[in-house]
């Protein structure tokens, strides 16, 4: 990678990932200052009486815990979009958005190659994911021991945590490849963001259950292979759907350095 490159990004991603972490911040206390165990059972049974409305929204009530808990009200949304937001945002910045302010052309004026700003790039959105991911590990342990200590399952969070990482990994890739092709912004935003929206869309149908149709919508999101539950509890077919993302992402990633290596940007 190019250091000089790496420190340029990563001081303009300063203020995008104060704003995106105060966000998550916000709701992680929230959540954590709503949790109750009788309340829980009442969400439970709410849950059982209409599945469908609260498994769109992916508050799939299956534990009374406060890991399960946080599965219900944060993993199921909150944290599947708000990262993805930040990457489609910054993704398209790092490579679509400097070929069409012609910033690309003075980079490439340096003695650098492509393949080592476009590595350098990635390095970037991979970096800045995992900020986002260890700043919201950090905020659940702390909050959730001054608010209920004792009651959180250290090792879950963490295992629910690495694979949520890996899922924003994979979309990472996605978005550089997809900017990796464009040459505007707005393009890079709108192909990526769309297929972000789309996707959640079909996960969020998925959920309800209310057919055997409706179920087969899981072949059409990658969200499917992320289940926090499922990963909580050590479930063989959980981690295997985050070892395809992870595998999923790498390739994305090394297309991302191809397709730019090969492209003829407008310069």
């Amino acid at each position: 990678m190019n250091k000089t490159l790496y420190l340029y990004e990563m001081k303009k991603s300063g203020i995008m990932l104060l704003v995106f972490s105060a966000i998550i911040l916000m709701y992680v206390v929230c959540v954590i200052w709503m949790y109750d165990p009788e309340m829980m059972k009442s969400l439970k049974q709410m849950h059982d009486s209409m599945p469908q409305v609260m498994s769109a929204a992916g508050m799939d009530v299956t534990s009374t815990t406060l890991i399960g808990f946080l599965i219900s009200y944060l993993y199921g949304f909150i944290l599947l979009v708000f990262p993805m937001i930040f990457i489609i945002l910054r993704s398209r910045n790092l490579l679509a958005g400097k070929v069409e302010k012609k910033n690309m052309a003075s980079l490439l004026a340096a003695p650098v190659s492509r393949r080592i700003i476009v590595q350098t790039q990635i390095l970037v959105i991979i970096t800045c994911t995992a900020i986002l991911i260890i700043a919201t590990t950090v905020f659940e342990m702390v909050f959730c021991h001054l608010w209920e200590p004792g009651e959180l399952n250290i090792s879950q969070l963490c295992a629910i945590n690495i694979s949520l990482f890996i899922l924003h990994f994979f979309i990472g890739g996605f978005c550089m490849a997809i900017s990796a092709v464009c040459n505007e912004a707005s393009l890079a935003t709108g192909i990526s963001g769309g297929i972000g929206a789309v996707m959640f869309l079909v996960q969020m149908i998925r959920n309800t259950q209310i057919s055997d149709t409706v179920e087969k919508f899981k072949y059409f999101t990658f969200f499917t292979l992320y289940n926090p539950g499922k990963i909580a509890d050590n479930v063989e077919s959980g981690i295997i759907g985050i070892a395809v993302l992870g595998v999923l992402g790498l390739l994305f990633y090394f297309f991302t350095v191809i397709l730019f290596e090969k492209k003829d940007l407008p310069i």
